[in-house]
C-alpha cells in the first residue's frame, strides 16, 4: 500500500503522533537498538529517493498526516513557507503563539503619529516593533501595508 511502512517481518508499522503533529515511527535497527524517525521522512526516502542536501520534505496538500508518497516532494525552506501560507497553516497576527498585540493595537500604532519609543512603552513591546509595523515588515496581514523603507 502506498505511503505505509512494512517491517522486515512483514508487519505494518503503526505511527504515533509526535508533539509537533507529525507522525513518528520507532523501528528496531539491525543492531537491536530502537530509533525514532519521522514517518514522512521514511516514506519520502523509500519512494522519492535520498533527500538532496538543503531541501526539506513537503506535503503537497499541507496536511501533515497525509504521508502518501504522491503527497510528498522535496522543496526549499522558502517553498515550505509559501506552501504553509497558501494552505492556511502559517500562524499570523494574534494566532501566532508569541503575539503580544491585538489587531486593534496594531492599527492604533500604524495610524498613530506618536514616536515609536512612546508607542513601544505604551504597549509593552520592544522599541523596534512600532517602526516594523509602520514599514510593513510585520503585521502586514492586518495593516495591508507592503514593505517600505522609512526612517523613524
Amino acid at each position: 500500500m502506498k505511503g505505509q511502512i512494512i517491517t522486515r517481518k512483514g508487519a505494518l508499522m503503526n505511527p504515533s503522533m509526535g508533539k509537533h503533529k507529525y507522525f513518528r515511527i520507532s523501528p528496531t535497527l539491525k543492531t537491536g537498538k530502537r530509533t525514532e524517525i519521522l514517518y514522512h521522512w521514511a516514506v519520502a526516502e523509500a519512494f522519492l529517493g535520498e533527500k538532496p542536501q538543503g531541501l526539506w520534505i513537503l506535503h503537497k496538500n499541507g496536511d501533515r498526516t497525509n504521508n502518501s508518497d504522491d503527497n510528498l516532494y522535496y522543496g526549499t525552506p522558502s517553498q515550505n513557507t509559501h506552501d504553509a501560507y497558501s494552505h492556511g497553516n502559517l500562524k499570523q497576527g494574534t494566532k501566532h503563539h508569541k503575539a503580544k498585540l491585538t489587531e486593534e493595537q496594531v492599527m492604533y500604532i500604524f495610524n498613530s503619529t506618536d514616536r515609536s519609543c512612546v508607542l513601544a512603552r505604551k504597549f509593552g513591546v520592544d522599541d523596534a516593533i512600532p517602526r516594523l509595523i509602520r514599514t510593513g515588515k510585520i503585521w502586514k496581514s492586518v495593516t495591508g501595508r507592503k514593505e517600505i523603507s522609512v526612517q523613524d
